[in-house]
């Protein structure tokens, strides 16, 4: 990372930081939020109604300081391009000048964007943005002008496999599916959080109670989108990006397209500049998995193919984390027990708790000496450990610290 941009990923960073604490259980989103925002891509949020989508890209907003607000738009299936490009010009047509747009305060002039509900639109509303997401061109008429757009943030209900559309969706780069809050103490952290906000600011007005966030130009933003592309690149990586590409046609079934993997490169640069490394990692394609894929039915092999290259340790994480869903079950499941049956299934929850965190931290051990991200690894230990000690301390009423997986010392009940 150059000296230049080092103030810039220090802000970053510590905007990341924050965002953790208000966007709950986005901690794999924010992070590509941001290297989407360095690679001047696109991204989209798959999720149902009230699941963040919004909020997040208008946090994200809130961070960023450029001389023209963002451009928010909601489309449906009546929506036609006036709604992103602005009414038609009559006076231009009455001069003789051309079919015209009023483009002020619309997307071409935009920095940042939100379009919600992307996939709800029409056809010819979706086509009419391909020119201003691709080559961030307009055409006015018989003009073409260059628009200001860096990066769009859009929300979705659904994922529109309609082929008429397949340029469309290959324009959206970054592909998320966002789930409710699923953590019970982070619901109703939310919940005070959204009560604050309305108390401090008033409904709809702001996503933040607090004015004092860290921010970043867009000069600066701008600034590290080049120094982005200027990290090397060993032909070790090289060589692994394009391995991938072609496991992921010939085992997963997914053509990349050359523009994804043109995308692709760019947004593994991007990644390696928001982690502050010097070169870019084979970790640093983890991000692929988000992108190089097309029908949803294909996201967990690709996910699958493309972290068993790019980052083992958190294949095994988000597999992982699966098993401990289905222990938090069987431990909710086991409080209708009683006496020696409850006891018993304790004891078996536990062992497999165990068994996860052993081999979690086995794999943390391998991600330090290959330098792989961690913080999967790292949750996911954590929250196997609260269960554990959970356990001990709901069921068995047994209140010493640490837990009995961890210790390696087996319950005696």
């Amino acid at each position: 990372m150059t000296t230049d941009t080092r103030a810039t990923w220090q802000k970053v960073q510590e905007i990341i930081a924050h965002q953790m604490t208000v966007l709950l259980e986005r901690e794999d989103l924010i992070p590509c939020v941001w290297s989407n925002r360095i690679a001047q891509q696109h991204l989209v949020m798959i999720g149902g109604p009230g699941s963040g989508k919004t909020m997040v890209a208008r946090n994200t907003f809130e961070h960023i300081v450029a001389d023209r607000p963002p451009f928010e738009a909601t489309l449906d299936e009546t929506s036609d391009p006036g709604v992103l490009f602005g009414p038609t010009d009559v006076k231009a047509i009455a001069e003789g000048l051309g079919q015209r747009r009023l483009i002020e305060g619309m997307l071409p002039e935009a920095y940042d964007a939100l379009v919600d509900e992307i996939m709800n639109a029409n056809g010819p509303t979706l086509r009419s943005m391909q020119p201003v997401l691709n080559e961030r061109l307009f055409h006015q008429g018989r003009l073409t002008i260059e628009a200001n757009l860096r990066s769009l943030l859009a929300g979705t209900n659904l994922w529109n496999m309609d082929e008429r559309l397949n340029a469309v969706r290959d324009r959206l780069h970054q592909r998320h599916f966002v789930e409710p809050i699923r953590d019970r103490e982070k619901q109703m952290q939310m919940a005070a959080q959204a009560v604050e906000r309305l108390d401090k600011v008033g409904r709809g007005k702001a996503t933040e109670v607090s004015k004092n966030l860290a921010t970043v130009t867009i000069e600066e933003l701008d600034d590290a989108h080049h120094a982005a592309l200027q990290i090397p690149m060993s032909d070790r990586v090289i060589e692994a990006f394009f391995d991938l590409r072609e496991e992921l046609a010939d085992v997963g079934g997914v053509t990349v397209s050359d523009r994804r993997t043109q995308d692709g490169m760019v947004a593994t640069l991007a990644t390696a500049w928001v982690r502050g490394h010097d070169e870019v990692t084979i970790g640093d394609m983890d991000v692929l998995q988000h992108m190089w894929w097309d029908d949803p039915d294909q996201r967990l092999e690709a996910r699958r193919i493309i972290l068993g290259v790019a980052n083992p340790g958190d294949k095994f994480a988000m597999d992982a984390f699966d098993d401990l869903k289905d222990l938090r079950k069987a431990y909710k499941d086991m409080q209708g027990l009683t006496g020696s049956a409850q006891n018993n299934e304790g004891v078996e929850i536990s062992k497999d708790l165990g068994q996860l965190i052993a081999g979690a931290q086995a794999k943390l051990t391998e991600a330090h000496e290959q330098g792989w991200p961690t913080e999967k690894l790292d949750r996911l230990i954590a929250q196997a450990d609260d269960l554990v000690h959970e356990i001990k301390t709901t069921v068995y009423g047994i209140g010493a610290p640490g837990s009995l997986a961890l210790t390696g010392v087996q319950p005696r009940f």
